[in-house]
Protein backbone atom coordinates (compact mmCIF):
# COMPACT_ATOMS: atom_id res chain seq x y z
CA UNK A 1 0.00 0.00 0.00
CA UNK A 2 3.43 2.20 -0.30
CA UNK A 3 2.75 3.64 3.24
CA UNK A 4 6.06 4.27 5.27
CA UNK A 5 5.74 3.59 8.87
CA UNK A 6 7.96 5.62 11.18
CA UNK A 7 5.36 6.20 14.46
CA UNK A 8 6.06 5.45 17.86
CA UNK A 9 3.64 2.76 19.60
CA UNK A 10 1.11 4.73 21.74
CA UNK A 11 0.96 7.87 19.14
CA UNK A 12 -1.88 9.16 17.39
CA UNK A 13 -0.20 7.84 14.29
CA UNK A 14 0.04 4.33 15.27
CA UNK A 15 -2.99 4.43 16.87
CA UNK A 16 -4.28 5.71 13.01
CA UNK A 17 -2.21 2.70 11.51
CA UNK A 18 -3.53 -0.16 14.40
CA UNK A 19 -7.44 0.97 13.25
CA UNK A 20 -6.72 0.25 10.03
CA UNK A 21 -5.04 -2.85 10.35
CA UNK A 22 -7.29 -4.07 12.32
CA UNK A 23 -10.63 -3.28 10.30
CA UNK A 24 -8.24 -4.81 7.48
CA UNK A 25 -8.19 -7.66 9.77
CA UNK A 26 -11.99 -8.36 10.04
CA UNK A 27 -12.67 -7.65 6.50
CA UNK A 28 -10.18 -10.97 5.71
CA UNK A 29 -11.48 -13.10 8.51
CA UNK A 30 -15.14 -12.25 7.12
CA UNK A 31 -14.08 -12.61 3.50
CA UNK A 32 -12.06 -16.06 4.28
CA UNK A 33 -14.96 -17.28 6.79
CA UNK A 34 -12.44 -16.91 9.14
CA UNK A 35 -13.50 -16.88 13.34
CA UNK A 36 -10.90 -14.21 14.68
CA UNK A 37 -9.75 -13.84 18.56
CA UNK A 38 -8.86 -10.44 18.76
CA UNK A 39 -7.49 -8.39 21.77
CA UNK A 40 -9.16 -5.35 20.83
CA UNK A 41 -9.08 -3.81 24.30
CA UNK A 42 -5.73 -3.18 24.57
CA UNK A 43 -6.13 -0.87 21.40
CA UNK A 44 -9.11 1.15 22.22
CA UNK A 45 -8.02 3.68 24.56
CA UNK A 46 -5.57 5.11 21.45
CA UNK A 47 -8.64 4.27 18.90
CA UNK A 48 -11.07 6.40 21.00
CA UNK A 49 -8.37 9.45 21.24
CA UNK A 50 -8.09 9.53 17.83
CA UNK A 51 -11.89 8.81 16.23
CA UNK A 52 -12.94 11.73 19.09
CA UNK A 53 -10.50 14.09 17.78
CA UNK A 54 -11.30 12.91 13.92
CA UNK A 55 -15.40 12.24 13.29
CA UNK A 56 -14.10 11.42 9.25
CA UNK A 57 -11.02 9.04 11.01
CA UNK A 58 -13.21 5.87 11.23
CA UNK A 59 -14.31 6.04 7.11
CA UNK A 60 -10.41 6.74 6.36
CA UNK A 61 -9.80 3.83 8.21
CA UNK A 62 -12.11 1.84 6.68
CA UNK A 63 -11.26 2.91 3.13
CA UNK A 64 -7.34 2.24 3.94
CA UNK A 65 -8.56 -1.33 5.22
CA UNK A 66 -10.48 -2.03 2.22
CA UNK A 67 -8.07 -1.23 -0.22
CA UNK A 68 -5.73 -3.21 1.97
CA UNK A 69 -7.94 -6.49 2.06
CA UNK A 70 -9.12 -5.82 -1.76
CA UNK A 71 -5.29 -6.00 -2.53
CA UNK A 72 -4.65 -9.26 -0.34
CA UNK A 73 -7.60 -11.38 -1.49
CA UNK A 74 -6.73 -10.58 -5.10
CA UNK A 75 -3.20 -12.36 -4.25
CA UNK A 76 -4.79 -14.66 -2.83
CA UNK A 77 -7.08 -16.01 -5.36
CA UNK A 78 -4.52 -15.47 -7.70
CA UNK A 79 -2.25 -18.11 -5.50
CA UNK A 80 -5.12 -20.79 -5.89
CA UNK A 81 -4.96 -20.35 -9.03
CA UNK A 82 -1.64 -20.67 -10.11
CA UNK A 83 -2.09 -23.81 -7.40
CA UNK A 84 -4.42 -25.23 -9.47
CA UNK A 85 -3.13 -24.96 -12.78
CA UNK A 86 0.12 -26.66 -11.11
CA UNK A 87 -1.55 -29.20 -9.81
CA UNK A 88 -0.93 -32.82 -10.72
CA UNK A 89 2.15 -31.72 -13.05
CA UNK A 90 4.53 -31.95 -10.60
CA UNK A 91 5.61 -28.04 -11.08
CA UNK A 92 7.56 -27.65 -7.81
CA UNK A 93 5.74 -25.64 -5.68
CA UNK A 94 2.47 -25.74 -7.65
CA UNK A 95 1.94 -28.92 -6.25
CA UNK A 96 -1.10 -30.31 -4.67
CA UNK A 97 -0.88 -30.20 -0.92
CA UNK A 98 -1.54 -33.91 -0.89
CA UNK A 99 1.04 -34.57 -3.89
CA UNK A 100 3.89 -32.75 -1.89
CA UNK A 101 3.12 -34.96 0.93
CA UNK A 102 3.18 -38.07 -1.02
CA UNK A 103 6.48 -37.01 -2.53
CA UNK A 104 8.00 -36.45 0.43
Amino acid sequence: MGRQIRNAFGSKDYAREELVAEMGSAFLCAALGIVPSVRHADYLGSWLEVLREDNRAIFRAASQASKAADWLLTRHEEAKASRLEGAGTGAGPHLAQEEWRAAA
